[in-house]
């Protein structure tokens, strides 16, 4: 016969504890705590990370709330998630404060507040104790890990999602309370509201199912006494749930193919991305207890050593088995962990968006897990083994202080992008990607009025220095690009050749690394090149650019120009190189395809010029509705004819 579990200790109808006034001054003192370490986010800038991409050069946010920016926010072609309430959230701070970066990452911070609040209000239920709820929400509140979704501008949706998720979980143990269509239909919308702001929380029918275990007690998982049906009843009841999570999915996968932003298994194959959750886990685990060397990018390594593998997943085993151990008679253990460790299932790295390691923001919501356990084992103490109030109110202070030093400090990093890549190279010099930024934001300063000409030169040496080392640590990827462009600038077409190549081999298929290629090409007046790789370019299945109809013009233009010997374009058709007539005529093709009419009828006019009985020109013209009687022949000195 087996043990009945202690009783945990919070019943479904038990009266939260505490006078209305007593909650609301602790629920005030928390909020006032952690607004003083953020209160520098006032005279920060936007930094970039995503914030040029979300807000500062994101042209429908730009424009404010309007119809547009709607549909925009609902659309599946905006930047890699579906978070529609993001975007119109971000638009609403345009409409209101402009670009003012300050008030943009006030913003995050008052919904931060919130959630403090709405944890402390819902630890305090889960507890059964008011003091170990607030110091619980107040760990989690003032922790390190939690200033990258607050005092960055565009992970607005961070902050967004966890507000809802936490309604959801509030108004979901009320349901399981006293169940009735109305409560669940509040779990619904609120569920529906918190994907909207960020798809991570997928698995939150997931953490119902837990919360069913505990503390609502509608289930027992012991051998003896247990219910399948019951259980199986439990699972069904979350099935409203589930075409709204595969809804978001859905939506999400088809903007991440869009975007191009899911990392392919050529670049990080399965046995990296396995040992990666791995890591992932454990460093999410020690994180929680000593955070430090925080940044805003951990680069995935090219591999793991295998001592770095076995000791993470110890660490996680073991963990997990003394969670299990412990939740024999502490429910609330189990429930917490897994809570900790089911939310961040999304993004652990199996699915892979981006090449970041791991990321401090995506912990955001899963510690909430961790600090369930926190406040019902300070909660659990305070009954079995009651401290002096002098050692507990030291305890609480030190821990407070020490949090909010930490975290002034953190913040600090996101003044700027200069100051926050910095931070991020003296953490990890090997971090292309800082490399990239901290580049990208010398150059930005190197064209700044507000500086000296030598000030400006040392700029964009340091900017021309981070580019190539980041090339030295990964020449496949956006320092090449950059390093390609900045060549191009100043006439070195060769070198920038080299790197425009080397960024292609790392993104077969962009429409930017191609382009580049195709300006280049351009630049040396290899038109033959330049009209294979612009065709490849209009035929990717990425992403169109703007960029791709200033470099289709571009070559159009260039090559329907007369000169003395023809247009360039006559010297392209002629050219003794196996399918240059091929390539002129997959490039009419790829335009037409795109709807880009007037420029394909120039181009087919331009050809036709050259070459005005080719079937194939003729062809093309008829399917265009261009007139080959109308179309000019080319000047007299040259010679017009069939290939």
């Amino acid at each position: 016969m087996s043990q009945t579990p202690a009783p945990t200790p919070w019943a479904p109808l038990d009266k939260p504890p505490g006078r209305r006034g007593v909650v609301i001054a602790v629920a005030v003192g928390l909020v006032v705590l952690v607004v003083l370490p953020y209160l520098q986010l006032y005279s920060q800038q936007f930094v970039n990370f995503d914030d040029n991409r979300y807000i500062t050069d994101n042209p429908t946010v730009l424009k404010g709330l309007t119809l547009d920016g709607v549909k925009y926010a609902f659309g599946l072609q905006s930047e890699s998630q579906y978070h529609p309430l993001a975007w119109l959230s971000h638009m609403a701070d345009v409409q209101m404060f402009g670009l003012d970066a300050g008030m943009h990452k006030l913003h995050n911070l008052l919904y931060h507040c919130i959630n403090a609040v709405l944890l402390f209000l819902l630890l305090r239920r889960l507890s059964g104790s008011l003091w170990p709820a607030a110091i619980a929400a107040g760990v989690w509140a003032l922790h390190p890990l939690r200033v990258e979704g607050v005092a960055w501008a565009s992970e607005r949706r961070e902050v967004l999602h966890t507000m809802f998720g936490l309604l959801a979980v509030m108004a979901y143990l009320s349901y399981g309370r006293r169940s009735g269509l109305w409560r669940y239909l509040l779990v619904f919308v609120l569920f529906m509201l918190a994907l909207m702001s960020k798809p991570m929380l997928v698995t939150l029918p997931c953490v119902f199912l837990l919360l069913d275990y505990w503390p609502l007690h509608r289930f027992d998982l012991r051998l003896s006494g247990g219910n399948p049906r019951r259980f199986a009843l439990l699972v069904l009841e979350k099935a409203p749930l589930i075409p709204l999570v595969v809804l978001s999915s859905w939506f999400t996968i088809i903007i991440q193919h869009y975007s191009n932003s899911v990392m392919s298994l050529d670049k990080v194959p399965w046995s990296l991305r396995m040992a990666n959750v791995v890591v992932a886990y454990a460093w999410y685990i020690t994180s929680a207890i000593a955070p430090y060397d925080l940044m805003p990018m951990y680069p995935i390594p090219p591999f793991y050593a295998g001592w770095r593998v076995v000791g993470c997943a110890a660490l996680v085993l073991g963990a997990t088995g003394l969670v299990l151990w412990l939740g024999r008679r502490r429910r609330y253990m189990p429930v917490g962990w897994f809570l900790f460790m089911g939310t961040l299932v999304p993004v652990i790295g199996i699915f892979r968006v981006g090449a970041q390691e791991y990321a401090d923001r995506y912990s955001y919501f899963s510690n909430i897990g961790l600090v369930i356990m926190l406040a019902c084992g300070l909660a659990e103490l305070s009954r079995n083994a009651p401290l002096k109030r002098s050692v507990v109110v030291f305890v609480t202070a030190a821990t407070a202080v020490i949090l909010m030093v930490v975290t002034w400090v953190q913040v600090s990093y996101w003044t700027h992008s200069i100051a926050l890549w910095e931070h991020a190279l003296l953490v990890n010099e090997v971090n292309p990607a800082a490399h990239n930024n901290l580049a990208t934001a010398y150059d930005k300063l190197s064209h700044s009025p507000s500086f000296s000409l030598q000030e400006q030169a040392v700029m964009y040496g340091k900017a021309m220095a981070h580019w190539r080392r980041g090339v030295e640590i990964d020449p496949f990827g956006a320092n090449s690009t950059n390093l390609a462009i900045e060549l191009t600038k100043l006439g070195k077409y060769d070198e920038a050749r080299k790197y425009a190549v080397l960024a292609l081999q790392g993104f077969p298929g962009s429409p930017m690394m191609l382009g580049n290629l195709a300006f280049i090409y351009m630049m040396q007046e290899r038109y033959d090149d330049a009209v294979e790789i612009l065709t490849r370019s209009m035929l990717s299945p990425w992403p169109r650019l703007e960029s791709q109809e200033i470099y289709l013009d571009d070559l159009i233009a260039a090559m329907s120009k007369e000169r003395e010997d023809g247009s360039r374009l006559c010297k392209v058709l002629r050219s003794s190189s196996a399918g240059s007539v091929e390539r002129v005529l997959r490039l009419i093709d790829a335009v037409a395809i795109h709807k880009r009419l007037g420029p394909a009828r120039g181009l087919v006019s331009a050809a036709l010029r050259c070459m005005p009985n080719d079937p194939r020109l003729l062809d093309r013209a008829k399917r265009l509705g261009v007139d080959p009687k109308s179309v000019t022949t080319q000047p007299a000195g040259t010679q017009a004819g069939q290939l």
